[in-house]
């Protein structure tokens, strides 16, 4: 207030008493408007109407806690996510293992000169084998993560619009 008075070329107090003023004169018009409206049948039932539809979107939106069987069907599919996803570790793993042993082998070859068809027929089922499993687990995979998320009822929707349109 000091600062105030300072660039206003005032004394404190009158800087004061014209910010009680303003603020008083505020305070009055906003009464007002609450009597208005406190006093008004068809807003007190506009309001009425609000506390409503908002009471129903949180009944609505409200998760409730779960039963112990849907606690447990939860578990069971983090598990059986889980199940995959180690599957899937362990088929890359087995893949990247069987490229590198056909790699190898194939260099062991071209330097002894002597063809291991078999060992080399092995791999390459393996690899296929592997390739198969991951692509298989991947799409499983994708399977459960694009599992519908909870979205808005309807009912929450409407009410939400409903609500929208008392504003």
């Amino acid at each position: 207030m000091i600062a105030i008075a300072a660039l206003l070329n005032s004394s404190i107090e009158e800087v004061a008493a014209r910010h009680h003023h303003h603020n008083r004169h505020h305070l009055v018009q906003m009464d007002k408007i609450d009597d208005i409206h406190t006093k008004d049948p068809k807003f007190a039932k506009l309001q009425e109407e609000k506390v409503k539809i908002k009471n129903a979107i949180e009944e609505e939106t409200y998760e409730k806690p779960l039963t112990e069987e849907e606690e447990k069907e939860k578990l069971d599919k983090e598990i059986a996510g889980l199940e995959k996803k180690g599957k899937m570790v362990s088929a890359e793993t087995k893949l990247k293992d069987a490229k590198k042993s056909l790699k190898k082998l194939e260099e062991e070859e071209k330097l002894e000169g002597e063809p291991q068809e078999k060992k080399k027929e092995e791999l390459k089922k393996m690899i296929e084998t592997n390739e198969a499993t991951v692509a298989e687990v991947t799409t499983e995979l994708t399977k459960d993560e694009a599992e519908p998320v909870k979205e808005k009822s309807e009912k929450v929707k409407e009410l939400e619009k409903s609500l929208k349109d008392l504003d």
